[in-house]
């Protein structure tokens, strides 16, 4: 029969291996350090009632279940896996509204018989605003991976996008990829940096 601690430390441990989290990515979540988070999972010491409360909130379980050998573990993932799907419907939704904005603009233009030159670029444009809102939201839930590629394909297809508009518009700027270099070099080293400790 295990005691409440080591009932703590066990389930504390499991819920944030089940949500893919380091132990530094909950410890910023509840503002504590990685080391704390470290010695509750030992059993070393126990959270307090108020970081208990939010760990069950943070995890859609009530402290009891935190208290408790077993919690109903299927349920939780079963949350975790539709807290998922549902972020992924709102990013879903947003591309897409990006999108139809971009084809708004080409329908609008052709219907008026105004047909700019490069009226093309309202699909090019979407494409580096739908890989920033993934970045967004990415780095509001904390996914390092999706993040990075998400900045990265947003530098590309944004520089790509300046370029051709430029390119449009009579200039020729291809210098302009060298910028993306460093600031991809930059992106790497960041992930790098944050993964640390995985």
């Amino acid at each position: 029969m295990s005691t409440i601690k080591e009932n703590i430390a066990n389930n504390i441990a499991e819920l944030r291996k089940m949500n893919h989290m380091t132990q530094q990515d909950l410890a910023e979540k509840l503002n504590y350090t990685d080391k704390a988070i470290s010695k509750w999972e030992r059993g070393e010491s126990t959270p307090d009632i108020e970081s208990l409360s939010a760990l069950a909130k943070m995890f859609n379980l009530t402290v009891d279940d935190l208290l408790n050998e077993t919690f109903d573990k299927e349920q939780t993932l079963r949350k975790e896996k539709i807290r998922l799907s549902k972020s992924i419907s709102k990013i879903a939704l947003g591309v897409l509204t990006i999108w139809l904005i971009g084809t708004v603009v080409f329908v609008y233009n052709v219907i008026r018989n105004n047909i700019p030159n490069g009226l093309w670029m309202s699909f090019i444009w979407p494409i580096p605003a739908s890989s920033l809102l993934v970045a967004i939201v990415a780095f509001l839930r904390k996914y390092k991976m999706v993040i990075s590629i998400a900045a990265s394909i947003t530098l590309w297809t944004g520089l790509m996008a300046i370029f051709l508009q430029i390119l449009v518009m009579g200039g020729n700027i291809w210098i302009i990829f060298l910028v993306g270099v460093p600031l991809q070099a930059i992106i790497i080293i960041t992930y790098w940096i944050n993964s640390e400790g995985k």
